[in-house]
């Protein structure tokens, strides 16, 4: 030990690198003993910590949106933890995503109206059947489709107010602020999300365009009218048309709503002049009237009524003709419907009934005067055998009343506009 401490020093003094044998050995440049040299310490590596994505905030589901996802003869619905479900309706079978009509059970329960055929899931305010398409105003804008609800397709994202299919087009008239009409416009029967053209474009607030208070489109033209029984004409082949006035009378001081309906071949109009309880035919060449159909006198009934209004309808052999009432103590309601045939022009009451805590809205007019349908307190819908003067009217479901066809007639719902649904039963 002795000898090994010595040569410790002897190395230490002179730094002279010497191997010691004393059981161990030293470096050339002298420290601490190889067996407890401390060892490299290695860097340690870079940490990389992976990106975070955070996924984007997306709005909950809604039945309020292409009803949730489920099928158009679909009820949706949400749970309390905003989960959405599909069901359905009765009368069609399925999963809720995809709903087939039910033919073998939509009329099975006895002495109650066959169920509804839910077409879209939209609030619909107006439809018009054109051959085997439907045409109707949605939420969110105009659409198309086959008359049982399939193939639909959007074709204008702008709501129309009143429009009529004519040739290639689609026209309607655009509404602004407090329903005051802008425009006519129109958009190809084919089109898919279209933006609408101007056929015309009302500049002037002031202008004559702002007083009409009906439409009728047909020949190529629309033919509008006002409150004096005064006749516009608008040619429809070109756009920016100018909309001239075609017949005048002298404008009586009670003036109303009048209407204007044109014949199959869109060369005679037909205008209600309230004013004088007449209807007259204007030959539409040369505004020509060849013909005033005097009104049979108002029943005792109908003369006492208040908010009174009335509607005019084409059919196939003869014009149809309808007033609504409301009781003065607003506890009564009525109608009367008359008919004149094309033939004759002999005008007829053919039916009038009223009833208590009931108020009646549209009446539709099948096109050969055998039956007429009515929407009864805004949400119920009849159907009245016409050649039979006994009969009464028959309950067919629920809902607004907007149209028929030759075997349809076509609703919406009138729960909520976020509920409804466009809808049909048989006729």
């Amino acid at each position: 030990m002795v000898q090994c401490a010595g040569a410790w020093l002897a190395l230490l003094a002179f730094s002279v690198g010497a191997v010691v044998a004393c059981g161990g050995s030293v470096s050339k440049e002298g420290g601490t003993p190889p067996d407890a040299v401390t060892p490299p310490v290695r860097p340690t590596p870079p940490v990389t910590v992976p990106p975070v994505t955070i996924p984007p905030v997306t709005a909950a589901p809604s039945c309020a949106t292409n009803n949730g996802g489920c099928a158009s003869g679909a009820l949706c619905s949400t749970d309390t933890q905003g989960q959405i479900s599909c069901v359905c309706q009765h009368g069609y079978t399925g999963d809720g995503h995809t709903c087939a009509p039910d033919e073998a059970h939509r009329c099975e329960t006895p002495g109650q109206p066959c169920a509804p055929q839910v077409l879209a899931p939209v609030f619909a305010t107006e439809a018009i059947v054109d051959g085997e398409t439907l045409y109707y105003n949605g939420d969110d804008g105009l659409h198309a489709s086959h008359r049982d609800g399939t193939s639909s397709r959007l074709l204008s994202s702008t709501r129309f107010g009143s429009f009529v299919p004519s040739g290639d087009f689609v026209y309607g008239i655009e509404n602004g602020a407090n329903q005051q009409p802008l425009a006519v416009i129109r958009v190809p029967k084919n089109a898919t999300d279209a933006k609408p053209e101007d056929v015309y474009e009302n500049a002037n607030t002031q202008a004559p365009f702002q007083s009409l208070t009906d439409y009728a489109f047909g020949g190529g033209h629309m033919y509008g009218i006002n409150a004096c029984n005064t006749i516009y004409d608008l040619p429809l082949s070109t756009p920016n048309s100018v909309l001239k006035q075609a017949y005048s009378v002298a404008c009586p001081g009670d003036f109303g709503m009048n209407e204007i309906v044109l014949d199959a071949s869109g060369a005679t109009a037909y205008i209600t002049s309230q004013a004088s309880g007449a209807i007259k035919q204007v030959r539409l060449s040369d505004m020509q009237v060849t013909k005033v159909i005097a009104l049979p006198t108002p029943s005792t009934a109908e003369q006492a009524g208040t908010q009174t209004t009335s509607g005019l309808t084409r059919g196939t052999d003869a014009l149809y003709w309808y007033t609504l009432w409301q009781g003065a103590d607003s506890t009564e309601a009525g109608f009367a419907l008359y008919t004149m045939p094309f033939s004759t022009f002999v005008p007829r009451r053919i039916r009038e009934s009223s009833a208590k805590g009931s108020k009646y809205g549209r009446i539709v007019f099948a096109p050969d005067g055998s039956s007429a349908y009515l929407g009864l307190d805004g949400y119920h819908v009849q159907s009245l055998a016409l050649d039979d003067v006994d009969s009464t009217p028959q309950a067919l479901g629920d809902g607004t009343l907007l149209t028929i066809d030759d075997a349809w007639v076509y609703a919406t719902t009138s729960a909520d506009a976020l509920s409804a649904h466009l809808q049909r039963f048989p006729r």
